[in-house]
């Protein structure tokens, strides 16, 4: 079974569409959720028009209760909107690694929390500092770093 909501969706379409189907995040809202050019992939293969098979895989991928709706765009693109409760449901699969990230080459950094002047008094802006200190570490954390 596939591991995450997109790779389900992409494996029902692409029983639907007798072809492996990947899924992309188009540049533009406006294409939709997810998009996938199978039908210009499969055309020669299925020996028909890639707008043609585009337009069976629309009003087949419509019928799903994840799709939202489904356009044909181009020559043969399939863009897909998905429902809400879709969305939900794959945001609910991340949980608290929701926007995590992953470098390409990690670092080692180091973070100073607070710089107090051991000559004068701790200030309500060094106490600031401790806090933001400490939250840009814990950022940095969270997007993969080594953080001491």
């Amino acid at each position: 079974m596939p591991a995450s909501a997109v790779d389900r969706l992409a494996a029902r379409l692409s029983e639907l569409a007798g072809a492996p189907v990947e899924l992309e995040r188009p540049q533009d809202p406006a294409h939709g959720d997810y998009a996938t050019n199978v039908a210009l992939q499969s055309a020669p293969q299925h020996r028909r028009a890639p707008r043609e098979l585009a337009a069976k895989l629309v009003e087949q991928a419509g019928a799903l209760d994840e799709v939202e709706r489904a356009d044909v765009a181009g020559p043969g693109f399939v863009n897909l909107w998905l429902t809400t409760g879709w969305l939900g449901e794959a945001l609910a699969e991340i949980g608290p690694d929701y926007g995590r990230g992953q470098p390409a080459e990690p670092q080692r950094i180091q973070v100073e929390l607070v710089s107090a002047n051991p000559a004068g008094p701790l200030t309500v802006g060094s106490a600031r500092n401790g806090a933001y200190g400490d939250s840009v570490a814990r950022l940095l954390s969270f997007a993969g770093h080594e953080v001491e």
